[in-house]
């Protein structure tokens, strides 16, 4: 049950895009749950509207929820994607509110339930570098010097964390994951550790192939094309040089997408110079409204008084305009 809220971060797009399928998610859940959770029918699992979890931080995190059947039980499965490279000390907090208000929606959505359902949460971290955060509440709690009776009576929780900031390229591929989970991945993990881009896909050029062989295959490499032309500081001739030696599909929507990336950064120069001129125009125009009626008032203004007002801002000329009438002099107005 997709949701229809805006994604502005390329990171969050392309987890999103990619594993808020639910045969992408089974596999990253099964990947990351196994020994966790063996009994797990993974067949079972099917996408829930996360939409009311949380606004607060919509513009820079991507969020998902399942749920699937576990040992003849149904549970939620919360995926929060982290990708920032500093620390989120709060992420368990966080994380514990989102638990919360999952329950809420399911108490909202069946009044007459006597029992909560299990709620996995899973953190998905690619920063730079291992979680650099606390992983489980206590570590939040002002405890020093605290009774154990006082402890005994705090909420504990902590997530399963899928560091892969922590993680190296030959571990993840140890996973055995298929083509259309582990390039995704590969993707969100290495390009921010790589300024040659290029490499990376001429490296990755076999995994490429491959998916390009599978059904829905081009749809994911269309959304990995789409990321890296919005990530990659690596020159554009060269990732174009790269794609073309792994596909002419692949060459053809990097160029696509890039030339619009273009287009619409200078469509917002544009606007930004726009908006500029108006700004402009307006305390000029408000500049000589205020040098009219100096000359009506007083007589024509001395060279230094107009170098002032052409120097002061709108806010400042409305000012004098607004005591004009009331000041006898120029030294009154200006005082």
């Amino acid at each position: 049950m997709p949701d229809k809220r805006p994604i502005q971060n390329p990171h969050d797009a392309l987890f999103r895009g990619v594993f808020g399928d639910p045969q992408r998610a089974a596999e990253l859940l099964r990947s990351v749950m196994h020994d966790d959770l063996p009994a797990a029918d993974w067949s079972s699992l099917e996408r829930i509207d996360a939409s009311f979890v949380d606004e607060e931080l919509r513009d820079s995190q991507a969020d998902l929820l399942f749920r699937a059947k576990v040992a003849a039980r149904t549970c939620c499965f919360y995926i929060l994607f982290e990708h920032k490279a500093g620390p989120a000390r709060f992420a368990m907090f966080q994380l514990m509110r989102y638990v919360v208000r999952i329950w809420e929606q399911c108490r909202a959505d069946d009044p007459a339930a006597t029992h909560l359902p299990l709620v996995l949460p899973i953190l998905v971290h690619t920063g730079d570098g291992p979680w650099p955060s606390p992983s489980t509440l206590t570590e939040l709690l002002d405890a020093k010097g605290a009774s154990a009776a006082l402890l005994a009576m705090q909420p504990t929780f902590t997530c399963k964390l899928f560091d892969l900031g922590a993680t190296d390229e030959t571990v993840l591929r140890r996973r055995r994951l298929a083509v259309q989970t582990l390039l995704p991945l590969l993707h969100l993990q290495q390009l921010r550790r790589q300024v040659a881009t290029a490499a990376l896909l001429l490296a990755w050029r076999p995994l490429f192939l491959r998916l390009l062989a599978v059904p829905g295959g081009q749809q994911i490499m269309n959304r990995l094309c789409s990321y890296v032309a919005t990530v990659s500081n690596d020159d554009p001739k060269r990732v174009r040089a790269a794609y073309a030696r792994i596909s002419k599909t692949s060459e053809e929507q990097y160029m696509t997408i890039a030339e619009k990336l273009i287009q619409e950064g200078q469509r917002e120069g544009q606007r930004k110079g726009i908006r500029e001129g108006q700004r402009k125009g307006l305390q000029q125009g408000v500049q000589l409204a205020m040098l009219t009626l100096i000359e009506q008032r007083f007589g024509s203004a001395p060279p230094a008084l107009v170098q002032v007002i052409e120097n002061s801002s709108t806010t400042e000329v409305d000012y004098w305009m607004r005591r004009i009438l009331a000041a006898a002099t120029l030294d009154e107005l200006l005082a």
